[in-house]
């Protein structure tokens, strides 16, 4: 419970202890550091250690042969393992490795039962270069899944594997069962040959089964983002067809964040079965921009969604009025007005009117502050226009809000010059007490000041 207490590294002792390192500092996310002396470790052990003592578990490893360390593959501490590769490692290196060592350790690999005892016989064989890439491309096909996840990796360690290699890694992003080996070829895209990594991009996909995985979904995606920034077509064909919404929803942002609006209306127009995902992304690239003018090809796609009977009308319909789209912000408008509307749809109109900066929005913003449901959206949308007199009217209404709601006011007030004078007026006139003033707002106010 030490407030200055920053754990940083974690490693496992050959007694079998937790080794924590701990940076010991009052400002260590300051300028400087303030304490240089008060670095600490911290062994943590139970009180009764359960870990099973056996010979030479404290020897010095580095004065043992190649065929102990061989032997430590396969032992019960962790740590003697990892320390005997790191030996291996540094002996190979040098050119002092015993001529049986690799056989050795092939011996392991290829016939133990015990699957973590292979894959650090693996790991020792590659740091030592006992294994050929034919060797690794064999292991693709091991009845282990992490065998098969690592040969993955060590083939890409040193850059794109051969040609063979990569149409193998097609095959099995269709195909391999394992969501663990999945996850190894998404980690490889980016170091592979482009051709290849949209190859597997487009089987790793189709796996329905992958939609919830913690993990895979933004993997696949950081290996595709790249390449959907220099071919937004592509990878808009692909995520086209995926269960995966989140990848839909990612490459439809990235194409308007990239300049591909013609690209992603064209998918869009096509009705494909991640319409709505698509549609959400976006949606959400187009958010808080004001610079986005509707192509000439999204009033024939817009016409085409309208008469949908299913979310994807009602988004379509959402993004005109992000576009500017004068029916669309008129419609928005009608819904803004009627007190009947759920809240929700309420807050979308009053948000894409304030996205296109509406003139129409001026005159409703006062009756909003008055509307207990929409008041702290009013108050964030007065930020979107240069209106003094509406600056005015949430200082005169100040000591009424809420605390969120006053916390938007201070917000909103010190986003432009002509408001944050009106509100250093209120400041010096206690209408607004400064210890209200959180630190964020008092340099953006101290920003917008010094620049009007």
């Amino acid at each position: 419970n030490n407030a200055q207490w920053v754990g940083f590294s974690m490693e496992i002792g050959p007694e079998g202890g937790v080794y924590v390192l701990d940076w010991h500092d009052a400002d260590i996310c300051g300028q400087k550091v303030l304490n240089t002396e008060t670095g600490r470790i911290f062994r943590i052990v139970p009180e009764k250690s359960e870990a099973q003592n056996f010979p030479g578990r404290y020897s010095d490893l580095s004065q043992v042969p190649d065929a102990e360390l061989v032997a430590r593959q396969t032992n019960a501490g962790d740590w003697h393992a990892r320390r005997a590769r790191v030996i291996l490692q540094s002996r190979a290196s040098k050119g002092k490795l015993d001529s049986k060592t690799h056989s050795q350790l092939r011996t392991i690999y290829e016939t133990n039962t015990n699957a973590d005892w292979r894959l650090r016989a693996m790991w020792a064989l590659h740091i030592t270069k006992g294994f050929s890439e034919n060797a690794l491309s064999k292991a693709l096909d091991d009845k282990d899944q992490y065998i098969r996840a690592w040969a993955i990796q060590l083939l890409c360690e040193d850059g794109s594997p051969s040609p063979v290699v990569g149409t193998k890694f097609v095959t099995m992003a269709t195909s391999d069962p394992s969501a663990v080996v999945r996850l190894y070829l998404a980690s490889a895209l980016q170091r592979l040959e482009k051709n290849i990594s949209w190859k597997i991009v487009a089987g790793l996909v189709k796996h329905s089964e992958d939609v919830k995985d913690h993990n895979l979904p933004k993997m696949i995606w950081f290996g595709l983002e790249p390449m959907a920034a220099t071919d937004p077509a592509q990878a808009l064909a692909i995520v086209s067809q995926t269960n995966i919404a989140l990848l839909a929803q990612y490459t439809a942002r990235r194409a308007v964040d990239g300049g591909a609006m013609n690209a992603l209306i064209s998918s869009i127009g096509a009705q494909p079965k991640t319409l709505v995902s698509l549609l959400e992304g976006m949606m959400n690239g187009m958010e808080g921009r004001t610079d986005l003018k509707p192509p000439a090809s999204w009033q024939k796609v817009y016409a085409a969604l309208k008469k949908r009977n299913d979310k994807s009308a009602q988004l379509a319909i959402e993004i005109s009025e992000l576009f500017g789209d004068t029916e669309a912000a008129q419609r928005a408008l009608i819904t803004l007005k009627n007190k009947n509307a759920l809240p929700e749809q309420r807050r979308r109109a009053l948000g894409a009117l304030t996205a296109q900066q509406r003139k129409e929005l001026l005159a409703e913003l006062p009756a909003l502050m008055e509307d207990p449901e929409l008041r702290i959206d009013a108050i964030r949308s007065v930020a979107a226009f240069d209106d003094e007199s509406l600056a005015q009217l949430i200082i005169k209404k100040y000591k009424e809000l809420t605390a969120a709601e006053k916390i938007a006011a201070m917000q909103t007030l010190s986003s432009r010059p002509r408001y944050g004078w009106a509100f250093t007026q209120a400041l010096k006139n206690n209408v607004i007490s400064k210890n209200e003033v959180p630190a964020n707002v008092s340099r953006q106010l101290r920003s917008v000041i010094g620049s009007g």
